[in-house]
């Protein structure tokens, strides 16, 4: 039967009073190995769990005990155990497990989300796959020392429950509430859902990670022109180009539109993109709605697919009809900071954020004073000293400096 947690920490914390609250301060990255009393050790190892556990030392992830019961259901004895865990906390994990095994400790290391996760282990002398459920648990030892307790239980009484699921998992990922009905590709929900485990199984495998963002210039001309069921079949096809040169890919149909998005290795992205450019071009009456592509080549440390899909669709805006465009992070940033000027210019000048200051303008043959000129500065409460030139350029791009001259008269 499974165990119940609760009660297991319960245990933990009767057996360990030499550790307190979690959110304590610690020394996550400690030089050494945590020593235990004899008696401290004989009480965790004897608990009637399977547990584990791990410290970091120098930014690596060591054992530094195991429970009786766990050293059982391994088969192993604690020597061995611990040199397994340390060489690879995987091994006896499902591959297609692991990249969800190691989002969730990411998120737990970055204290994002608790650790709590199902995954397919087969250990020595299993037949088949057993389902366990893993919980962590941080705690701070008296010396500021923070170790994660991992308690472990085997939620699987028999192969045809770990089969069964296997196959729910299954059909969970390929779900109607995760499917565009029109394309057949994921939809907005399946890429917040299944997108970062997509990211880790690549940085996993060792490849790099990149987002395609894909959009129809003049879609609803083309509806208006040849009919909604023509533009249903357009996007049919665009979906087919798409799983054709991206087959191992996620792809998505983001909001039930004419705007897709590709999850993928990075590796030979470009050449894909003008092999799909070139057959879509019939399809679409010679090109005249073109694709456009904007691709974001994601950073290791990235943990946010929202940013990520956000940067792609930002590079497509700069891409013209036909053609793709990488991002460009200046460009971004150039962006943003128009758009809060944008924004923020009425409430500038109501609050007074701009100020004006007259410099002399003087006559070089008589030296006399002839003239003032006036010189805006924007002094934000957000983002401090603007200077004419991060806000100017903005307003004359958008026809608002009449608004500026006025304010300074």
């Amino acid at each position: 039967m499974p165990e119940n947690h609760s009660t297991a920490e319960d245990h933990i914390a009767a057996n360990s009073p030499f550790a307190r609250d979690s959110r304590k301060t610690s020394n996550p990255l400690a030089a050494k190995e945590y020593q235990f009393t004899d008696e401290q050790r004989e009480a965790l190892e004897n608990l009637p769990y399977m547990m584990a556990v791990y410290q970091t030392i120098n930014g690596k992830t060591v054992t530094v005990l195991v429970s009786n019961q766990l050293c059982e259901a391994f088969h192993m004895d604690r020597a061995q155990i611990k040199e397994s865990l340390d060489t690879s906390m995987f091994g006896f994990v499902h591959p297609e497990d692991v990249p969800r095994i190691s989002y969730a400790g990411t998120m737990y290391a970055k204290r994002k989300a608790p650790y709590s996760v199902q995954y397919r282990v087969k250990l020595p002398g299993m037949e088949y796959y057993h389902v366990y459920h893993c919980v962590g648990k941080r705690r701070i030892m008296p010396d500021g020392t923070a170790l994660a307790f991992f308690l472990y239980t085997d939620i699987s009484e028999q192969d045809a429950e770990a089969e069964k699921a296997k196959r729910d998992f299954a059909a969970f990922e390929k779900g109607l509430a995760f499917r565009d009905s029109l394309t057949g590709l994921g939809n907005m929900k399946y890429l917040n859902t299944f997108g970062m485990e997509e990211v880790n199984k690549l940085r996993q495998a060792g490849r790099p990670v990149c987002l395609v963002y894909s959009n129809v210039k003049g879609m609803k001309a083309y509806n208006g022109r040849y009919g909604i069921s023509a533009g249903d079949t357009l996007l049919k096809n665009i979906a087919a180009l798409l799983g054709r040169h991206f087959p191992d890919a996620l792809a998505v149909r983001l909001y039930g539109g004419d705007h897709f998005l590709v999850l993928s290795d990075a590796e030979g992205v470009t050449d894909k993109l003008d092999a799909i450019e070139s057959e879509y071009a019939p399809l679409s009456h010679s090109g005249r709605f073109a694709l456009s592509f904007g691709i974001y080549y994601a950073n290791a440390d990235q943990d946010d697919i929202t940013t990520m899909s956000e940067r792609s669709r930002f590079a497509m805006t700069q891409a013209t009809p036909g053609s793709y465009s990488v991002y460009d992070s200046e460009k971004d940033a150039a962006y943003w900071n128009e758009q809060y000027v944008l924004n923020c210019f009425d409430e500038a000048m109501e609050k007074r954020w701009i100020r004006v200051y007259y410099q002399p303008v003087y006559n070089l043959h008589t030296g006399k004073l002839e003239s003032m000129e006036a010189l805006s500065r924007w002094i934000d409460p957000e983002k401090g000293f603007l200077s004419p030139a991060q806000f100017i350029p903005t307003l004359e791009k958008n026809h608002l400096t009449w608004k500026l001259d006025y304010y300074v008269l």
